[in-house]
Formats: structure tokens, sequence, C-alpha cells
């Protein structure tokens, strides 16, 4: 957790615009999933919703070509980095 929130006062500049204003806005985000039980129980539900919705129609993504292991780690790398 320590690491994490280290990354709240992360500075980067690059060619005069600031750079690590997503990575302080993640640290928090994540912060928050560890810290506050309803929010990851949100999240949770979001992530249940995204599942069914693409993984249980005919004509998304096929359990043959994923494992559903690799569908959530997909999911949440997307979730996490939007």
């Amino acid at each position: 957790m320590f690491r994490i929130t280290t990354l709240s006062n992360f500075s980067y500049m690059e060619e005069g615009s600031d750079k690590g204003a997503s990575i302080r806005e993640k640290s928090h985000l994540i912060a928050d999933l560890l810290t506050i039980p309803s929010k990851l129980e949100e999240e949770r539900q979001v992530a249940r919703q995204y599942r069914e919705k693409f993984y249980s129609k005919p004509g998304g993504i096929s359990s043959d070509s994923y494992s559903n292991s690799s569908k959530m780690r997909i999911f949440q790398f997307y979730r996490l980095w939007r």
C-alpha cells in the first residue's frame, strides 16, 4: 500500500507538460479500491455486468480463444487504465 500511495505525489515533466497526472490519478483509484470495500464491490459488480454482456452472447468473444482468467485480466487492465 505504501508504494501505491507514494505514487500519488509522482511528477514527470516532458516538453513542459505534466505527464505524471495519470499516474497520480490511477494511484488514488487503486488506493480507494484497497481501502474502501464498498467501492471494490461496486467495481466487481460492473465487471460482472460487462462479462455477462460481452462473453455470454453469440458473437461475443468465444471461450475457445481466451481462458476465463485471461478474459478477466484483460478486463481488469482496461478498467484500471481507462
